[in-house]
């Protein structure tokens, strides 16, 4: 596996992929209190060769949607590419990319909840600020903006 840069274990643990090492610490103290053996893989900065399988174990994202305002602005496409190499490779993914794509897009979330039922306002996509002015034309105010 010379081709990756994320540390390995020499057996089975979990890996812990995640963007922001402040969030990490209650898990790590939580993981070493029940003897959970765990290594981190802290995105950006890492080398992966797509053609090396991944090691064995239990992969746990903790990639945030907003990890772009914290550290890199393509830390999402690196986590998409991570989660989707393991994935490809039939590793086990806890939040994996089917999850981490809930939730970086606020479209797709507005249509799941209302798919299941759930009363949700009255919401409308923009793209780009001239599509913005438009759209809050039509909304009374107050009204609240989120970006994706």
């Amino acid at each position: 596996m010379s081709g990756i840069s994320f540390p390995v274990a020499d057996r089975p643990v979990v890996y812990i992929i995640h963007d922001n090492p402040e969030w990490i610490p209650p898990f790590r103290d939580a993981f070493t209190a029940e003897g959970v053996e765990f290594v981190e893989w802290l995105l950006p900065d890492q080398v992966l060769d797509l053609s090396a399988l991944p090691p064995q174990g239990i992969f746990w994202s903790r990639l945030s949607a907003s990890s772009h305002t914290r550290t890199d602005p393509h830390v999402k496409e690196y986590g998409r590419a991570v989660l989707a190499w393991l994935e490809a490779s039939g590793r086990t993914v806890v939040n994996g990319a089917g999850v981490y794509e809930l939730e970086v897009s606020k479209v797709r979330q507005h249509r799941l909840l209302s798919q299941q039922g759930f009363r949700v306002p009255r919401t409308t996509a923009v793209f780009g600020p001239t599509g913005l002015v438009k759209a809050a034309e039509t909304f009374s105010p107050p009204f609240s903006t989120k970006h994706n």
